[in-house]
């Protein structure tokens, strides 16, 4: 072995040595590690550290909160936590975030310097807000509630059903297939899983559970895959196969008027769920986007 090769192999071991522990940091010992980037509210490095401190479970969720960006890069263990949950300490702290709005009690709570412009409109989280907003995490066994939105007339608010995220986190990976956009329908594919592995299942309704175990084995295979890629030739195969367990959740579910589409051309025939009537064929997009049929309408 050359004197070159003896000063490169030290070099070359310092770096992987270094690359690990920047990943071990990154993650910081999480295991099954997903990260999202979401909007959270806040306005100097006091907010920073409270929002860092009440998002952290140790080996189960943490946040890096960017003053500046006002997003927050949340890293959980896929198995143990979600986000929503992660985000409902952040705003039972006192801080708005794109999912939850933050009690008004805690909000007030908060110090001068940290009280922020308040710009989302959603309904702000049930329960309680923390007595002392920087004193530590909550039990990080609390589970996503139900949020509330705004009903059609936009004057009375309703809540949301266990599903509707689902639906919702759906119905948005479709769009950004219609569009072509596999940046966008990966974000929103893992936004479904998301929503997906929110749903507490021991308190839907006894006739739902056993459906919904169902529709979590079939969709899954799909879902996890479709978070992870954004190739759009490949998120189109693994979406029509989320087809038929979100049909069976859309007939036990009753989340209003939903259309099962068919495409007669892809992969010898495929089909997908809609809100709309008028065709957006989510397999083709703009190459032949009104290809298609309104196979059977689903309603509540």
């Amino acid at each position: 072995m050359t004197m070159k090769h003896l000063i490169i192999l030290p070099i070359a071991l310092l770096l992987l040595i270094s690359c690990s522990a920047q990943d071990m940091t990154s993650t910081r010992g999480i295991k099954h590690a997903r990260g999202i980037t979401v909007r959270v509210d806040g306005d100097c490095p006091m907010c920073e550290k409270t929002i860092e401190k009440v998002a952290f479970v140790k080996g189960e969720a943490h946040a890096d909160w960017d003053v500046d960006a006002k997003t927050a890069v949340i890293t959980i263990d896929s198995t143990r936590t979600t986000v929503d949950a992660v985000l409902r300490r952040i705003a039972e702290a006192g801080y708005d975030n794109e999912r939850y709005l933050a009690p008004d009690k805690a909000y007030a709570g908060l110090p001068g310097c940290c009280q922020y412009e308040r710009s989302f409109k959603h309904a702000p989280v049930k329960g309680e807000a923390h007595e002392q907003h920087a004193t530590g995490h909550e039990s990080h066994g609390l589970e996503a509630h139900a949020q509330h939105d705004h009903a059609a007339h936009g004057t009375a608010v309703q809540e949301k059903s266990a599903f509707e995220a689902v639906f919702g986190r759906y119905f948005e990976l479709k769009d950004a297939l219609v569009a072509g956009n596999g940046a966008q329908a990966k974000k929103s594919a893992a936004a479904l899983d998301e929503a997906m592995h929110s749903v507490d299942a021991d308190k839907l309704p006894a006739a739902q559970q056993g459906t919904w175990e169902q529709v979590m084995t079939a969709a899954m295979p799909a879902v996890h895959p479709l978070s992870e890629t954004a190739d759009v030739a490949k998120q189109r195969k693994l979406f029509a196969q989320l087809t038929a367990p979100m049909l069976q959740l859309a007939e036990a579910a009753g989340e209003g008027t939903i259309y099962l589409d068919h495409c007669p051309m892809y992969e010898g025939g495929a089909d997908w769920l809609s809100r709309d009537k008028a065709i957006k064929n989510p397999f083709y997009g703009s190459m032949m986007l009104t290809c298609g049929n309104v196979k059977r309408t689903i309603a509540k």
